[in-house]
């Protein structure tokens, strides 16, 4: 039989055991188990909209802040 080391108390068990038969913990089915996800396209994808928009709002803020700079240098004369 194939042997595998309890997830918890590290002890070697059956590798198709349901329960350790040393710290009676409940087995993970190895192929049910969470993996983390690897894709990286809709992080990009989160990251390119932020600095876009990040980008945007700068831009508009100084072309008003332009804009009002000027009206204020026409007021001013």
């Amino acid at each position: 039989m194939n042997m595998q080391k309890c997830p918890y108390c590290k002890e070697n068990i059956y590798s198709n055991a349901i329960v350790c038969r040393y710290c009676k913990r409940e087995l993970p089915e190895y192929g049910h188990q969470y993996s983390k996800s690897t894709s990286w396209i809709p992080t990009l994808i989160a990251s390119a909209l932020i600095v876009t928009g990040t980008a945007f709002l700068v831009s508009e803020f100084l072309k008003e802040r332009k804009s009002w700079l000027e009206e204020q240098e026409k007021t001013d004369e």
